[in-house]
């Protein structure tokens, strides 16, 4: 791998501040399976996040603890953890 800018092969690890904006976003309303009814209606997004360098990074991500209809393009996020076991925990975003 290597820098799509300068075309470098050497990386740092850069530690963010955890926010970002909606970039783009959808309100899933219906469920894809019987047992995931109560899931719905929720909000999946592509936050651009704040500090990434070049064209800047943007993630897949949900966001949560909000009013599916009051999201919108350009809201301030800031990323929260849901730990999904001992080891893992899945990133999601939260309205600021």
């Amino acid at each position: 791998p290597f820098c799509f800018n300068c075309q470098h092969d050497e990386f740092e690890w850069v530690e963010l501040a955890g926010t970002g904006s909606v970039y783009s976003f959808t309100v899933v309303r219906h469920p894809l399976r019987p047992q995931l009814a109560e899931t719905v209606p929720f909000v999946s997004g592509v936050i651009h996040i704040d500090g990434t360098q070049g064209a800047g990074a943007r993630m897949l991500a949900n966001i949560v603890d909000c009013d599916p209809e009051s999201i919108k393009i350009g809201d301030p996020v800031r990323v929260v953890f849901e730990k999904v076991s001992d080891t893992y925990a899945v990133p999601r975003f939260t309205p600021i």
